[in-house]
């Protein structure tokens, strides 16, 4: 049992894209930048507080999806087990 899990970098599908990173965080650099600059744009009190309201709903939103989503997989092991005692709760 000494099999080792190995890349061969002659293979293209097993070798890193070249610039792969920049891919990927390109837009989330973008959308930082553009985050920090708006309230420097928009300075009136009233569209900073329409603003931060705008982001607090957004983080709320997203926790409530991770909520919403996080319940389904409960519900969807717990159908599965149904028939064997002594199911272990969510662990996913």
């Amino acid at each position: 049992m000494t099999d080792q899990i190995t890349t061969d970098p002659t293979k293209p599908s097993e070798r890193m894209r070249a610039g792969s990173m920049t891919l990927t965080l390109g837009p989330w650099i973008v959308a930082a930048v553009l985050l920090a600059v708006l309230p420097f744009i928009f300075t009136n009190n009233s569209s900073i507080t329409i603003m931060n309201q705008m982001w607090i709903t957004v983080i709320f939103a997203l926790a409530y999806n991770m909520l919403l989503g996080q319940g389904a997989c409960c519900l969807s092991d717990m159908r599965s087990m149904r028939g064997s005692a002594g199911s272990p709760a969510c662990t996913s």
